[in-house]
């Protein structure tokens, strides 16, 4: 189990009651829904209208076709939140106490992010931010698991890539087998009575490690 710096305890507990104590939707389409989902997704995604809008929008993007990075971390500034030499949590508190609680601040911030880039503005790769790189897409295009042919021998065929964040939040995809992949994203891996999955799914931690995943089949 993660056990991250009591430094971010404090502000992921505050910017969760934060998140529950929010403007309607209606009201709050003004903070960039990536700084949502990063703040729902260390909070585990708490029971709030603002949460269950942000793992909709996380759910949606990897429903094919195409599927999108979940957390797309330069749509959450966090560089402009306060000076350089603040640590990366102190940032994000700034940020998320702003989106979450003066939708006015909003614009300001949209105004200060440069071109879109593939990753966060500031170092993340500290074990305070490993919330984000246990966020993983499993894409399942096929995977089979059958007796078949002359001898009836047992065979497994699959075309499966998992979806993945580095240390500075960075997304990229790549191919792997079936031995990687959690059951839950395939079905039973076993050859009898036979498997035949196409899915999308999506798993994380909080940043206490609690696990959990949805999937959407097609």
């Amino acid at each position: 189990m993660l056990t991250p710096p009591l430094t971010l305890r404090p502000l992921l507990t505050a910017a969760t009651l934060a998140v529950s104590l929010a403007a309607p939707p209606a009201s709050a389409q003004g903070y960039p829904i990536d700084c949502a989902i990063l703040l729902c997704l260390a909070g585990g995604f708490p029971p709030s209208a603002e949460c269950a809008a942000a793992k909709a929008v996380m759910i949606r993007r990897i429903t094919p076709w195409p599927i999108e990075p979940p957390l797309q971390m330069w749509r959450c500034p966090l560089r402009s939140a306060s000076h350089e030499t603040t640590s990366p949590a102190t940032r994000l508190a700034v940020v998320l106490d702003a989106h979450m609680n003066d939708g006015a601040a909003a614009p300001l911030y949209l105004a200060q992010v440069a071109e879109p880039t593939e990753g966060a503005d500031i170092d993340i790769s500290g074990p305070e931010f490993d919330f984000i790189r246990n966020l993983k897409v499993w894409d399942v295009r096929s995977y089979s698991h059958r007796r078949g042919g002359e001898n009836d021998d047992c065979r497994e065929r699959s075309t499966i890539y998992k979806g993945f964040y580095d240390d500075q939040g960075r997304y990229a995809m790549t191919r792997v087998s079936p031995r990687e992949v959690p059951q839950w994203a395939t079905g039973s891996q076993a050859c009898d009575p036979g498997t035949s999955t196409r899915a999308v799914g999506v798993e994380w931690r909080d940043i206490d490690g609690r696990p959990a995943h949805e999937i959407v089949h097609y």
